[in-house]
């Protein structure tokens, strides 16, 4: 079977995420994240899936990538409170 491209494996974690199963939906977002540390949408994902810790690192990893990023600034902004 072919390695799924970053795109699939987005996909493929999206899905498990939406069926509860946190662990492997992390393991194939790491997999992304370590060919593409810039992956925005996985960044993402990972953060709503993410204990509040790891959730706050994950939106600021984000705005290093793009300090612009309306959805982390919104979901950071939420977390203050």
């Amino acid at each position: 079977m072919a390695t799924p491209n970053r795109e699939e494996l987005y996909r493929m974690a999206l899905n498990a995420a939406k069926n509860k199963q946190i662990k492997p939906a992390k393991v194939m977002l790491q997999q992304l994240l370590s060919q593409d540390e810039k992956h925005i949408r996985a960044m993402m994902l990972m953060s709503k899936i993410s204990n509040k810790k790891d959730r706050r690192m994950w939106l600021n990893k984000i705005l290093e990538v793009d300090p612009d990023y309306d959805d982390a600034l919104d979901q950071l902004e939420k977390m203050e409170y």
